[in-house]
């Protein structure tokens, strides 16, 4: 399913390594990120968070958190169906199953993608 929710780290945190074991899309946006080493890695990849800058990960690839700053640290999650599911057998518009079968990069293969900041409204 989707769903909401805002996440909050206090400093010196953590996060085991662990992943979703559903498909699904995971959204995180930046809303209070104090100074210092605080970051996600997925897979191989390492990330730290920014005000006002949304990551978006495969929650089914392994995922950790480490917090090293001084101020907790606040983020707003967003979760997803992924829309490259094999179980769903359908994607937005009718598109085929075989869309999904990009080359690197396309959505079936993304374990992590950092957005640009939003323009001002």
């Amino acid at each position: 399913g989707s769903g909401a929710g805002f996440l909050r780290m206090a400093a010196g945190g953590r996060l085991k390594p662990h992943f979703g074991n559903a498909p699904r899309l995971s959204v995180h946006l930046g809303l209070i990120v104090p100074p210092g080493e605080i970051r996600m890695q997925v897979g191989y990849e390492s990330v730290r968070w920014e005000e006002g800058k949304a990551i978006v990960f495969d929650d089914t690839f392994v995922h950790q958190v480490v917090h090293n700053g001084d101020e907790p640290r606040y983020v707003m999650n967003v979760w997803m169906c992924h829309p490259c599911d094999p179980n769903d057998g359908k994607l937005p518009g009718e598109l085929p199953p075989a869309y999904c079968e990009g080359p690197p990069g396309a959505l079936d293969m993304l374990g992590l993608h950092v957005l640009p900041q939003a323009p001002p409204a």
